[in-house]
C-alpha cells in the first residue's frame, strides 16, 4: 500500500487593517516598486503578465499585485504546488485591486498589501501537518461545538469566531459530528500508540472524542420514540426553531410535532406521539451539565440514509478503539445498532416518521429502487443497509437475525449484485437528462459510498460477495479520483492496497488546506490561469483542481471544481467544522498511510530549532526506559536529540550549530519543563556548566564517566566531570544500551547474556561511531550489531 510523507507547509496568516489603522506602515513604505521583467516565467500566472502594476521582494519570493488580486512567485519552492499562489478577496484581501505590496523585512515571508478598500498584512508561516490539525481542533472545540455536536456556527462579526452565535443546528449534525468523532478516536489511537496512555495529550484527545461520541449515540436516543429512531439534531429552550424540516418538541413524555412547513405539506403539524422511552444516564448528561432538562428539548426528525450510515461508521469505531477499554459506551453502541436495524428490517428496509411512512431519504427497500429516483441510488443504498448488517453482526458478535438477513438481503434479494451497478446506472440517468455523470452527483454521496463499500470490504470474508463489493466500490472510482481527497483515497487505499494513487496531490490537499474554517471565499473567476469548462448540461467547473486555501471552503457535500463567483461577503460570516481535514489526517495516521516530518516531535514538545527526518520512536518502544534516541536530519546538519523524562522535566539536548551553546530551562505548549542544552557540536562543556543540572533539580542525573567509550568514538561522554562532543549523555550505560536497540528488550536481554553489558556497550559505541543514517528496527540493530562484533560491517543497514 501506498504512503505519504506530510513535510512542513506554508501556512496563510492573514490580518485585515482599515487603511487608517495606525498599525499599517507609514505612508513611506508603501512607494510602489515596479514591476520587474517576467518574460521569463515560463508557466501561467493568476493574471496578465502586463496587467501587474506593483511588486515586493522577499528572500524566496517575488510578490506581484494586479487589478485582480495577489500573486506570489518562487520558482525554487520544493513543492510544484507551492510556485506559483493566489491571493484574492474576501479570503486574504478586502477587494481585489491591488495598489501597492511592502515587504519591510525580506527575510520574513510576509508582505502588506494595499487596496482600495483595506490593507491586509500576509504571512506565511511553516507548520506541520499535525500543528495544523491542532489548530484547526481548537478552533471546532471553543467555537463550533454545541452540546457536543460539532458542525457549523453563524458569526455575529465577520471573520471572527469569537463571535460565534450560541446557537446553529445543521440539517446532518450527526453526519458531521461522527465524522468528527471518528477522526478524535484515531487520534486518541495514535497519541496512546506513540505518547501512552497517561500522556496529556493522549487523555484531551480521549476527552474530546468520548464528548463526540456521546453527543451521536445520544441522537440515537434524544427522539424517546424506544423504536431505534434516530434524530437529525436537537436544540434547547434558548435556541431558535428554524423552519426547515420536522421537529418535535418533548414535553412531560410526549413529543408534539410543530406546526412548521414541512409538517403542514406532510399532514402531521400537531401530532402528538410517545417520547417516554429512557435515555441512558451515561447521554443524559451532555443537556443536564448545561442546566436542561428533557423538557427543554426539541429535536429534529425526518432523518436520512446521510445520518445513518455514518452513525454505523462511528459505532465501528466505537467499538474497535474504545471497546475493551469502556465496556459501558461499547453496550450502548451495541444497543443502538441492533436498535436501528431492528427499526428499519421491521419497517420493511426503511426509516419511518410518527405517520407510519418512510423519511424522505432513509428508504433501502426495492418499491423505492423500483422508483426513477431510486433506480439510480438503490446501488448505493442496497451497500449501505448490508453494511449496517455486517457491522452490527461485527460490533455485537451475534449471528442469529442478522445474519439471516444479511443473506436474505445480500443474495436472495441481488442486494449484494446491485452494488455493482451504481457506475452504470448513474451513468444512464445522467445520460437520459443531457448531463455527464459530474453533473448529476450529489457530492456527499461519495462519503456515503466510501462508508459503506469500505466497511464491507473490511468485514466480508466470503469470496464471492467480497469480488462483488470491490467491483462496486471501482465503480465510483471516477468521481473519487475528481477531488484527489483522503477522505474517499485513504479508505480506496486499504481496500485496494495494490492500486497506484496520486500521492502527491494527496499531500497537497493536507499542505495547502487553511488553517481556519471561517467560509472566505476565494475569486475564482477573476484569476487567468484556471480556465473555466462547461460540462454539457451547463454545469461550469474549473478547468483543473486548485489548492483547497484558492478554492472554496465546504465539508463532504459539495464539488471543490465548482467556477462561480466566489468573492461576496456572506462565507465571512460562516464557521465550518475542523472535521473534513481532522478525519482524513488522523485516519491517515491511524491507519499507518502517512508519516510525517515535522518541526516537533509527537509529544509537540521540541524546540523548532529542530528539524526531523525520521520519526521519534513510539510509546510502546520506550516504555520500557527513561531515554531514548531519535536522530534527526534537517535543512542545517544532523541533531541528535535525547530526552529523559525524569523529575517532571523534559530534558533534551540539541545539537543545533545556529543556536547560542548553554542550557536553558524552556516550557512547551502543555507546560511541561524541558531542561534544553543547546550544543554547537565542537564546544566542550565545564564541570560548572555540566552542575548546573543539579541546580534544575534533576538529582538522578549525575554526569558520570561513561565506561568502555573509546577515547576516538563519535558517542559524546563524560569524562571527570566534563562534557565534551556533539550529544552530552546523562544517563548510565545500560540504558544508553537499550536506547541503542530501540528499547527492544528481547533483543537487549538476548545480548546481554551472551555479550555481557560491557561488551553490549562496547559494540553500541562501534555502531554510533560508524554513524546513524536513520533508526533501526531491533531486528536491524540486532543484525548490525552481530555482524560488527564478528568484524563485519553490513553496511544495508545504512541504506534507509
Amino acid at each position: 500500500m501506498q504512503k505519504i510523507t506530510l513535510t512542513d507547509s506554508l501556512a496563510r496568516y492573514v490580518t485585515f487593517f482599515a487603511p487608517d489603522d495606525p498599525a499599517v506602515p507609514a505612508a513611506s513604505g508603501w512607494d510602489v516598486t515596479p514591476v520587474p521583467d517576467l518574460s521569463e516565467i515560463r508557466r501561467p500566472l493568476p493574471s496578465r503578465r502586463r496587467d501587474y502594476t506593483c511588486a515586493a521582494k522577499t528572500a524566496k519570493a517575488l510578490w506581484l499585485g494586479a487589478p485582480n488580486g495577489l500573486t506570489r512567485y518562487a520558482p525554487d519552492e520544493p513543492r510544484e504546488a507551492d510556485r506559483v499562489m493566489y491571493f484574492s478577496a474576501n479570503r486574504e484581501l478586502t477587494d481585489n485591486n491591488v495598489l501597492a505590496v511592502y515587504a519591510p523585512d525580506a527575510n520574513k515571508e510576509a508582505v502588506w498589501v494595499r487596496t482600495e478598500t483595506g490593507v491586509s498584512h500576509i504571512e506565511l508561516k511553516v507548520i506541520g501537518a499535525q500543528e495544523k490539525a491542532e489548530i484547526l481542533t481548537n478552533e471546532s472545540l471553543n467555537f463550533v461545538d454545541r452540546h457536543g455536536m460539532v458542525t457549523q456556527k453563524e458569526l455575529k462579526i465577520a471573520r471572527d469566531p469569537a463571535s460565534a452565535v450560541p446557537y446553529g443546528h445543521s440539517d446532518n449534525s450527526g453526519t458531521f459530528t461522527c465524522m468528527f468523532a471518528v477522526g478524535e478516536l484515531c487520534k486518541y489511537a495514535v497519541y496512546k500508540r506513540t505518547l501512552g496512555e497517561g500522556h496529556a495529550k493522549t487523555q484531551a484527545a480521549k476527552k474530546s472524542a468520548i464528548r463526540a461520541c456521546e453527543a451521536c449515540l445520544l441522537l440515537c436516543y434524544i427522539s424517546r420514540r424506544g423504536n431505534g429512531f434516530v434524530a437529525r439534531t436537537y436544540i434547547t429552550k434558548d435556541e431558535p426553531v428554524p423552519d426547515d424540516g420536522l421537529f418535535y418538541r418533548i414535553t412531560g413524555g410526549k413529543a408534539t410535532c410543530l406546526p412548521l412547513t414541512q409538517a403542514k405539506e406532510r399532514g402531521i403539524a400537531g401530532r402528538v406521539i410517545d417520547a417516554s422511552a429512557p435515555i441512558p444516564a451515561r447521554l443524559r448528561h451532555m443537556y443536564e451539565d448545561e442546566g436542561y432538562t428533557i423538557d427543554d428539548i426539541t429535536y429534529k426528525g425526518d432523518t436520512s440514509s446521510d445520518e445513518i450510515t455514518h452513525h454505523y461508521l462511528l459505532f465501528y469505531f466505537i467499538h474497535e478503539i474504545l471497546g475493551e477499554e469502556d465496556p459501558e459506551l461499547d453496550a450502548l453502541v451495541k444497543d443502538r445498532a441492533k436498535a436501528i436495524l431492528d427499526h428499519i428490517l421491521t419497517h420493511n428496509n426503511a426509516l419511518t416518521e410518527c405517520d407510519g411512512e418512510p423519511t424522505t431519504w432513509a428508504k433501502w427497500n426495492k418499491e423505492y429502487f423500483s422508483t426513477p429516483l431510486g433506480w439510480s441510488d438503490g446501488c448505493l443504498n442496497a451497500a449501505e443497509l448490508l453494511s449496517y448488517l455486517k457491522i452490527t453482526m461485527h460490533v455485537t458478535g451475534e449471528q442469529g437475525r442478522w445474519a439471516q438477513a444479511y443473506k436474505h438481503l445480500a443474495v436472495d434479494e441481488g442486494y449484494a449484485h446491485l452494488t455493482t451497478l451504481h457506475d452504470a446506472r448513474f451513468f444512464m440517468s445522467a445520460a437520459s437528462q443531457g448531463l455527464e455523470q459530474v453533473e448529476e452527483l450529489m457530492y456527499g454521496d461519495n462519503s456515503l459510498a466510501t462508508c459503506a463499500y469500505w466497511m464491507l470490504i473490511t468485514l466480508e470474508k466470503d469470496e464471492a460477495l467480497l469480488g462483488l463489493y470491490k467491483a462496486g466500490y471501482k465503480g465510483w472510482n471516477g468521481t473519487f479520483r475528481r477531488e484527489h481527497d483522503p477522505a474517499y483515497d485513504f479508505p480506496y487505499m486499504l481496500c485496494f492496497p495494490e492500486e497506484e494513487l496520486n500521492t502527491q496531490m494527496l499531500t497537497d490537499w493536507f499542505r495547502r488546506q487553511l488553517i481556519t474554517r471561517i467560509c472566505s471565499t476565494a475569486s475564482i473567476d477573476a484569476r487567468g490561469d484556471a480556465p473555466c469548462r462547461i460540462r454539457r448540461g451547463g454545469m461550469k467547473e474549473t478547468g483543473c483542481l486548485l489548492p483547497p486555501d484558492e478554492h472554496n471552503v465546504t465539508k463532504y457535500d459539495r464539488n471543490p471544481l465548482s467556477y462561480r463567483k466566489e468573492h461576496g461577503d456572506r462565507g465571512l460570516y460562516w464557521l465550518e467544522s475542523c472535521y473534513v481535514y481532522t478525519y482524513a489526517y488522523w485516519l491517515g495516521r491511524y491507519y499507518g498511510i502517512i508519516t510525517e516530518e515535522t518541526d516537533k516531535t509527537e509529544d509537540g514538545s521540541l524546540s523548532s530549532a529542530v528539524r526531523t527526518g525520521n520519526r521519534p520512536l513510539s510509546s510502546g518502544e520506550t516504555k520500557r526506559l527513561s531515554e531514548y534516541i531519535a536522530v534527526f536530519r534537517g535543512e542545517i546538519a544532523p541533531r541528535t536529540v535525547q530526552k529523559l523524562h525524569l523529575e517532571g522535566y523534559l530534558c533534551c539536548v540539541f545539537i543545533a550549530p545556529e543556536e547560542k551553546p548553554g542550557l536553558r530551562l524552556l516550557e512547551d505548549v502543555d507546560g511541561t519543563k524541558i531542561l534544553s542544552f543547546f550544543c554547537d557540536g565542537q564546544k566542550e562543556f565545564t564541570a560548572d556548566e555540566a552542575s548546573s543540572l543539579f541546580d534544575c533539580g534533576l538529582t538522578d542525573l549525575p554526569v558520570q564517566k561513561i565506561e568502555g567509550a573509546p577515547d576516538d568514538s563519535a558517542l559524546t561522554r563524560a569524562k571527570d566531570g566534563v562534557l565534551r562532543g556533539p550529544a552530552p549523555m546523562f544517563v548510565n550505560t545500560e540504558n544508553i544500551a537499550l536506547g541503542a536497540f530501540n528499547a527492544d528488550e528481547n533483543v537487549y536481554m538476548e545480548l546481554y547474556e551472551t555479550a555481557g553489558r560491557e561488551t553490549a556497550f562496547e559494540l553500541y559505541c562501534e555502531a554510533y561511531d560508524f554513524g546513524f543514517k536513520a533508526l533501526f528496527s531491533p531486528w536491524e540493530m540486532k543484525r548490525f550489531l552481530i555482524d560488527i562484533s564478528t568484524g563485519r560491517v553490513n553496511e544495508q543497514c545504512f541504506e534507509k
